[in-house]
């Protein structure tokens, strides 16, 4: 895909001494688009941990948005640090409050991030806190993608862990997926082991999840909801 409108901006965040490095994405970009547009020049740099060596997902994200959108104006956002919430978790308020300073005509229209962690990793107020600023995003126009895991159900002493930020209600949780027999005709994919999805305990099911929540929930061959601590009444996510 070659975007075209010259305002296009999209960015992918960095946490966890994730860092940046132009050679590697240079090194990508030689070896996997021949042939097509990668990105749009050298990304833009915002925050402050974008130096030091190149983080295995960090250089992921953003030779995976460069590679898939061409002619984009790419920004590679890095923070350094923890949350003040819990300190094994990513400081993800740092990124949420750099985001709110910069203007609508600045700002990236979509952040893609693949970072998160167990729902409950996070308590509950500081689960809040995130939940405004991913709000005041979406009021803005801005497109909020987060990975909805790498860890299938998460099962952690038989029980069914859901995964956040990815569960939040205000933001797009993206799974993955894989070719199946029929590949690649269209639908012919079938969701990856590996890929997180479940029900938040936190978030409340909106209203437009519904119905195609139920419709799913009565197929067979489901694991028991109840003996694997699912929330069935909770925000669902891929």
């Amino acid at each position: 895909v070659e975007g075209k409108a010259g305002g296009n901006k999209q960015a992918v965040t960095a946490f966890l001494e994730q860092g940046y490095s132009t050679s590697s994405l240079h090194r990508f970009w030689s070896r996997f688009c021949t042939g097509i547009t990668c990105g749009k020049g050298e990304p833009k740099l915002v925050g402050d941990a974008v130096g030091g060596p190149a983080g295995t997902e960090s250089m992921l994200d953003i030779e995976t948005i460069t590679g898939i959108a061409g002619g984009i104006d790419s920004e590679f956002w890095g923070f350094a640090g923890r949350s003040p919430d819990n300190p094994a978790n990513e400081p993800f308020m740092k990124w949420l409050e750099k985001l709110s300073s910069v203007s609508d005509a600045d700002v990236p229209k979509v952040f893609s991030t693949s970072y998160g962690e167990d729902e409950g990793s996070w308590s509950f107020p500081a689960a809040q806190r995130l939940n405004v600023e991913f709000m005041k995003a979406g009021a803005r126009g801005i497109s909020l993608l987060f990975a909805s895991g790498d860890e299938g159900a998460n099962c952690r002493g038989g029980k069914f862990v859901p995964e956040g930020p990815g569960s939040s209600p205000y933001v797009t949780a993206v799974g993955g997926t894989r070719p199946d027999t029929a590949w690649p005709e269209p639908g012919a994919e079938r969701a990856i082991g590996l890929s997180s999805g479940g029900f938040s305990r936190y978030w409340a099911m909106p209203e437009w999840q519904k119905d195609v929540v139920h419709v799913y929930l009565a197929k067979s061959g489901l694991p028991d909801a109840e003996s694997r601590g699912v929330n069935t009444s909770g925000r669902a996510y891929p």
